[in-house]
């Protein structure tokens, strides 16, 4: 893929999946309220406990997904179709083997229902509703491969774009059979139709993008298996430790607070969290990028790719996180309300850290892109326990705050200093050279900022309609400045040739 294709290529993928983020953000804001008031709050609360059951079910595929991607990306790279086809069908059938294991386990959990449920109505309605959602999970499973390779090419935009049709045909039927009546069995029908639609549209444009794909068992080839498990045991693994670093919080709180204290924390990790997807979506399809010049050992090209994507990452992540502080105390008033304020100093504190993490998003793309994803599978791990530790002391010394320092600690250990210095040696750049793209950003970025806001906070108010104005203006004086002071001439003609139709 010639250079400028694969800027096309990024900025279109980073529009649509930052797209399909903010529409999902958006319809879950709405959906939300709307199924609580059509199923009411027992069957809700009914459904989240079923979809609990389901969300655990995707680390089933134990990372190979991404392994697929890595490798029909390197094969692609390297224009050997014959291993591409071969990578993908290996991919396929381990996957349907794991999707026809989830669907054996489906049938047992289905039984469980007595454990949770009292009434003969709802132990039967938890058994069809499960099948039904356990059958599409069954499914999702080979379909990932295809995706897989779908992303392989950079066409994130092509799987979001099938997301999207996927949010408004769900979004559709959902409001009309559900708002007239309907209960939960057509919930899940709903749910599983509408995916259903999904993995057709991605077969579709994969067979379109890749003509030369084949999908045969002829292709299969058990001795791929362990290359394939080689590199995505340490996604796995990474997954694992996602969930050590992010799920554990509440259940510390729990255990050593209350649950009101549980919501303060989640209300300020939640807005975290919606930051943190975004930069990710925007800086998300590097990894096949890398893979493919990975595959003709074009470091350079490599370097250069990776060091303007810092520079966008950092600008990002003290553009964005900057502001989320700022403007925080001002915004939970009117969300919420002033007894929320209590959320301010957890939020500035998770928002430091993530703004540290955020600034080197593209490191993580690299490390997956070119197999080196161990080192992080292994600091990610370190980094979980250190926080669960950390989280348990501090927590009974300072409360909730002590919480957010815990988070925060890790973050500048691995994400500040290790991280650096491992990217730094893997792809031959200069340490110095990688901080000092960061620090330019923070140099360039945080004195107007802080100028800026000194100057408007004594204007800004509680309100909605006060914050959409200041935003506003904050928008107009600082995306034309980032545009043309934070990016080089060169890299603005790359954008607007790759915009061009």
């Amino acid at each position: 893929m010639q250079k400028k294709e694969t800027v096309k290529r990024l900025i279109s993928s980073a529009i649509f999946r930052v797209l399909l983020l903010v529409v999902n953000i958006a319809v879950s804001f709405y959906i939300m309220p709307f199924l609580i008031r059509s199923l009411g709050d027992h069957w809700y609360g009914f459904w989240t406990v079923v979809g609990t059951f389901m969300g655990y079910y995707g680390l089933f595929d134990f990372g190979l997904a991404s392994a697929v991607t890595r490798f029909v990306s390197r094969a692609y790279g390297k224009g050997d179709l014959e291993d591409m086809n071969v990578v993908l069908n290996t991919s396929i059938v381990l996957l349907g083997s794991v999707g026809l294991v989830v669907m054996l386990l489906t049938v047992g959990v289905s039984f469980m229902g007595s454990w949770f449920f009292d009434t003969p109505e709802e132990i039967s309605l938890f058994r069809l509703v499960i099948l039904i959602l356990g059958i599409d999970m069954a499914i999702s499973f080979p379909m990932r491969a295809l995706s897989g390779a779908l992303v392989s090419k950079v066409r994130y935009d092509l799987t979001a774009f099938a997301s999207l049709t996927t949010i408004a045909i769900r979004t559709t039927l959902i409001i009309h059979f559900i708002g007239s009546g309907h209960g939960l069995v057509a919930l899940a029908l709903i749910t599983m139709g509408a995916n259903l639609f999904r993995y057709c549209l991605n077969f579709v444009f994969l067979r379109r993008e890749f003509p030369e794909m084949k999908l045969n068992l002829t292709h299969f080839d058990r001795t791929r298996i362990r290359s394939l498990f080689n590199y995505s045991k340490y996604t796995f693994m990474t997954q694992i430790a996602d969930r050590l670093r992010f799920k554990v919080h509440s259940f510390v709180i729990a255990g050593f607070l209350d649950l009101s204290q549980v919501t303060m924390y989640f209300i300020a990790s939640r807005m975290i969290a919606y930051f943190d997807d975004l930069v990710r979506c925007f800086l998300g399809p590097l990894t096949p990028v890398f893979s493919q010049y990975e595959a003709k050992s074009d470091f350079d090209t490599i370097r250069s790719i990776f060091g303007r994507a810092t520079k966008v990452s950092s600008a990002m992540a003290i553009f964005l996180g900057g502001s989320i502080i700022f403007y925080w105390k001002y915004f939970i008033q009117a969300w919420m309300g002033p007894e929320y304020l209590a959320t301010c100093p957890l939020l500035y504190i998770i928002c430091a850290g993530t703004i540290l993490s955020l600034m080197q998003v593209p490191s993580l793309g690299l490390l997956y892109g070119i197999s080196k994803h161990k080192y992080y599978a292994i600091a990610n791990t370190a980094e979980g326990v250190l926080n669960v530790l950390l989280s348990i002391i501090l927590i009974q010394v300072y409360g909730l705050i002590g919480v957010a320092i815990a988070a925060l600690t890790g973050l500048v250990v691995f994400k500040l200093f290790v991280q650096p210095i491992y990217v730094s040696r893997v792809i031959g750049l200069s340490l110095a050279k990688y901080y000092g793209i960061i620090l330019a950003q923070l140099l360039k970025i945080a004195p107007p900022m802080l100028i800026f806001f000194y100057f408007i906070q004594p204007h800004v108010q509680n309100t909605y309609q006060s914050l959409f104005v200041f935003v506003l203006i904050q928008m107009l004086i600082f995306l034309p400045a980032l545009y043309f002071f934070i990016l080089t001439k060169r890299e603005r003609e790359l954008i607007l040739q790759s915009l061009r139709p």
